[in-house]
């Protein structure tokens, strides 16, 4: 009789999971049945007309696309390309590993403690190396260059008879991408990754404005840049129209014109700017805090991009931060200075040369390997400035796919921004069904938007996806709302 009882036990959960896998199943279906009806709906969308869109949603479990549109078409993709560059860097250096910039001189200390050569400042390409995103100094970084002095001075040194060296010259001093735009390369998020990488390469320009259409007026920069040559074309705007002040400048020219406009009537506005010379920026800095602590030099401040002619003697190291932190911070806030670095660090690991187009070849030779169709990628930066880049949903999508079954799964994921939570989709998509379900990178250019990365579904399912739009007629903003309700539908499902 009790086993009788059990056996209908048994059947009735039997039949119960069933019942709810059966509801589960129809109501997947009914979802991925929205989801299509509303990308037919963007087929006819006024605003994609003369648009190039696409969109891929793949199964992480199988391999196989559940629902696209224009898969395979080749588009520009913005700071998508980080994916492949960050996801690229892990893979193949690791995401334990560290850069070290050092403390050295040439020639020798005497007894009297006078150093008979120079002192050098030698970047390993540490993106972090005096910055207030990572470093902890939320003060303006030159703490980490007083340790420098301490460091210095218990070498033994009190007086340098030579020069005071940044020593830049671990990378290719071909700085920018040859595909970036010029008004791009003068500006913060245009900053070059130089070899010496100081306070992320960028300062600050304050301004003040009159009325709309008055001249603005440069007060001073942050800090003092000695030699810089800012020629000020910048106007007040009309009331509402922010910031549109670009800074048009190439590396290591200290002539930067300065074009477009400022809000009215501003007392202190502030822009930032890539600065000039980062490597001579850095020797300076730690030239004047060795004047402050009484080591005389006879010599003046410098930077080096070229290989170095004279040994040195390395006598103090900072190292950086682990490699998945760096990754963590450039997608989560689309850093542009700290993918490129990470891209001339897989050509500096693999070649022995740090260019932007030997890490790309390291990078096309390794998906190759890996079996991707490196036909549907055409890489020219690390950062996705660049419209010269350009691939297809379906490649971004097979690749994630690739990362996420990889070893460095973990060290990805978590650098990924998190809808209504986290980076750059932090205020999108809050109390929805992709709130805390979508793990994405965003890219925005003029005229392009996408996103892309991973969605955890209502059901359990887990997929990556690719939405990229180029050319669309409407607003930034319009074109963002479309493709929030497409992850909104997907994370649904």
């Amino acid at each position: 009789m009790i086993q009788s009882k059990v056996i209908k036990h048994i059947y009735l959960f039997l039949f119960i999971m069933f019942l709810f896998l059966a509801y589960g199943s129809v109501q997947s279906e009914a979802d991925i049945s929205k989801l299509k009806e509303y990308l037919n709906t963007l087929k006819t969308d006024p605003d994609l007309r003369g648009a190039s869109w696409s969109f891929a949603l793949r199964d992480i479990e199988n391999g196989k696309i559940t629902t696209s549109y224009n898969a395979d078409k080749q588009l520009i993709p913005a700071s998508l390309i980080k994916l492949i560059t960050t996801g690229e860097a892990l893979r193949i250096l690791g995401p334990d590993k560290e850069f070290k910039t050092k403390l050295a001189y040439s020639g020798f200390i005497d007894q009297q403690g006078t150093l008979h050569g120079n002192l050098y400042l030698v970047g390993d390409g540490d993106p972090t190396f005096c910055s207030q995103k990572l470093s902890g100094y939320k003060d303006w970084p030159e703490k980490a260059l007083l340790m420098a002095t301490k460091e210095i001075q218990s070498a033994g040194i009190k007086k340098i008879e030579g020069d005071i060296i940044g020593d830049a010259s671990v990378y290719s001093d071909n700085l920018c991408p040859g595909s970036w735009s010029f008004e791009d390369m003068g500006n913060y998020y245009g900053a070059a990754a130089t070899g010496l990488t100081y306070a992320d390469n960028s300062y600050k320009i304050h301004f003040s404005s009159g009325p709309a259409g008055s001249s603005a007026s440069i007060r001073y920069t942050e800090p003092g840049i000695p030699g810089l040559m800012l020629i000020n074309e910048v106007k007040a705007g009309m009331r509402g129209s922010g910031d549109r002040a670009y800074v048009h400048a190439a590396p290591l020219s200290n002539k930067q014109t300065i074009r477009g406009t400022i809000p009215p009537n501003r007392s202190d506005f502030i822009i930032k700017a890539a600065v000039p010379n980062p490597a001579l920026s850095a020797a300076r800095k730690l030239f004047y805090l060795l004047k402050e602590k009484g080591v005389s030099i006879s010599g003046k401040a410098k930077s080096l991009y070229q290989p170095r002619e004279e040994p040195i003697t390395i006598f103090y190291t900072y190292p950086s931060v682990k490699l998945k932190d760096i990754v963590k911070w450039t997608n989560r806030h689309s850093d542009n200075l700290f993918a490129e670095h990470c891209l001339k660090q897989i050509a500096l690991y693999k070649k022995s040369q740090a260019s932007t187009d030997y890490g790309i070849q390291v990078i096309i030779d390794d998906l190759k390997a890996w079996s991707l169709n490196t036909n549907d990628l055409w890489m020219h930066d690390g950062s996705g400035l660049s419209r010269a880049n350009s691939f297809s949903a379906a490649f971004l999508t097979t690749y994630l796919n690739q990362i996420y079954h990889s070893g460095i799964q973990e060290s990805f994921w978590e650098s990924l921004p998190v809808a209504g939570q986290i980076g750059t989709l932090r205020y999108l998509m809050k109390n929805t069904a992709a709130d805390g379900h979508i793990f994405a990178k965003s890219g925005n250019l003029k005229r392009v938007r996408t996103y892309a990365g991973y969605v955890n579904t209502h059901s359990g399912k887990l997929f990556s996806f690719c939405i990229m739009a180029n050319n669309f007629s409407c607003s930034s903003r319009i074109i963002r709302d479309k493709w929030v309700k497409l992850m909104i539908l997907i994370a649904g499902i």
